[in-house]
């Protein structure tokens, strides 16, 4: 059973009644929060509790077709490309029992396997993830989830310095959005991810012009987007690119790719990656 939770907000404020006033006496305000904004899946009375103070029949609440389930897996992905791991993985738990369409299963294992990813990383669960992913057989060329799980399957690789093996996904993955249809939904983002795992494989091997050639193309079609989303691709082309130079012998821009890497980890507040840039930073004094 999935709880359609924008529903339940939808009733809520045209009962002109706050979360508080809904969940007193059925369940916490912070059950209600979790049911609006990550469609929570919670026991039968509670649901029936608050439909019945709402007055409307809990079945306009409850859904399970692929339709919805597709849309709670779309949902979990703009979750993961905000960012929002914690957030991903909320609306990922309800689903586990609930998905019965390969390709959905497909699109659940490669979100899992991004969690498992970046939320540790936790590698050989990604991978497993990752395998399953790749091994549905509904998933077509051009499906969104399939790339994912083929650059996540080369970043696993890439993170266990195993760079023969990671080349082999990275570039799969960037042969197939090259030949991606154009208007596809994450598109932009995609060709960001693409080019900055392989930006970064060039740059483990030691192919710093390269390296810098598609991390600036990366940069350039960020910028031309005239969006700042994503803060944390651009930091990293940059850091790569900072990488690139100093590989190159050229100290100077290197210096000033890695203060501008440093200043957006701050704004991002991300402790890791100023670690890692000062750490370099230090090696250049």
């Amino acid at each position: 059973m999935l709880i359609k939770g924008e529903a339940i907000r939808t009733a809520r404020l045209r009962k002109r009644l706050s979360q508080r006033e809904l969940a007193h006496g059925i369940c916490a305000q912070a059950t209600v929060c979790l049911i609006e904004k990550y469609d929570q899946n919670v026991a039968w009375d509670i649901i029936n509790g608050l439909c019945q103070r709402l007055e409307i029949p809990a079945e306009s609440v409850m859904s399970q077709p692929d339709d919805v389930l597709r849309r709670q897996l779309d949902r979990a992905l703009a979750a993961f490309m905000a960012e929002d791991i914690v957030g991903c993985q909320r609306l990922l738990i309800p689903l586990a029992d609930l998905i019965e369409a390969d390709q959905l299963r497909a699109h659940y294992y490669t979100l899992q396997g991004l969690v498992a990813l970046a939320g540790g990383p936790r590698l050989d669960e990604a991978r497993f993830r990752f395998s399953q992913a790749l091994n549905e057989g509904a998933a077509g060329p051009h499906d969104l989830f399939r790339l994912l799980a083929q650059l996540g399957f080369g970043y696993t690789y890439f993170r266990q310095q195993a760079l023969a093996q990671a080349g082999y996904y990275i570039l799969a993955a960037r042969d197939g959005i090259s030949q991606w249809p154009s208007g596809q939904s994450w598109e932009l983002e995609m060709q960001l991810f693409v080019l900055l795992a392989h930006a970064e494989l060039l740059c483990a091997q030691g192919h710093w012009r390269q390296a810098r050639l598609i991390a600036a193309d990366g940069l350039e079609r960020l910028n031309a987007s005239n969006s700042m989303f994503i803060m944390f691709i651009m930091e990293r082309l940059i850091f790569v690119r900072a990488r690139a130079a100093l590989g190159a012998g050229d100290t100077e821009q290197g210096r000033c790719e890695l203060e501008s890497a440093l200043f957006i980890a701050k704004v991002r507040r991300h402790p890791h990656m100023e670690a890692r840039i000062n750490a370099l930073l230090q090696t250049l004094d």
